[in-house]
């Protein structure tokens, strides 16, 4: 299973013509997921840690170049997931895919099962993280679910399982022990993380 990450993907993060989705995507294992109800404990590596919103689709079936409009087949569950990304990691290490794809650096929340194509379309979060809140919507994404879908699967065969990440705003909240992560996906709870 992989979880494929897409960057800035809401209107307004970049100018029409330059904002190419293949430039903003990351790749991380499932051992970036930390399951709701988890701790997540701040590491040590890095001096600071900031977090970002997605909403998050899970692939039920194989497939590769998909065509836009076939796209909804492939998405069996929708929830909410939190992406966190270190910052003046200590050892000097630069700017690299460590930062953002270490063992539970993914926040995921419980998987909703979508029976029609408009459930995942219409898909609705709003996120609480410490003192910020922050509300998504599919319907505003840049890059729609179809198309999302349809784009990865040129580069990557998505197998049963896998998860893409389908943007997040231009927001950053670093984090801080004592607060909480918590995310609703249409009205549904579905995360809740202890920051330690």
């Amino acid at each position: 299973m992989k979880i494929l990450e897409l960057g800035e993907n809401y209107s307004g993060l970049c100018n029409a013509g330059t904002c190419d989705p293949a430039k903003r995507i990351n790749i991380m294992t499932d051992s970036a997921i930390l399951k709701s109800g988890k701790a997540f404990f701040i590491p040590e590596f890095a001096q600071q840690f900031s977090c970002q919103p997605h909403i998050a689709l899970r692939i039920g079936r194989l497939g590769k170049n998909i065509a836009p409009k076939f796209a909804h087949r492939y998405i069996d569950a929708i929830t909410s997931a939190v992406t966190i990304k270190a910052h003046n990691i200590t050892d000097g290490t630069p700017d690299c895919d460590i930062c953002t794809a270490f063992d539970g650096a993914v926040l995921l929340g419980d998987f909703i099962e979508v029976s029609d194509a408009t459930t995942a379309y219409d898909a609705s979060a709003e996120f609480s993280i410490g003192e910020t809140t922050e509300n998504l919507c599919a319907s505003n994404l840049r890059f729609g679910i179809n198309d999302i879908v349809a784009y990865v699967s040129r580069y990557f065969a998505l197998k049963m399982g896998d998860i893409i990440l389908s943007g997040h705003p231009n927001i950053s909240h670093f984090l801080a022990q004592g607060e909480v992560v918590d995310a609703k996906v249409n009205q549904q709870h579905v995360l809740n993380i202890k920051i330690r």
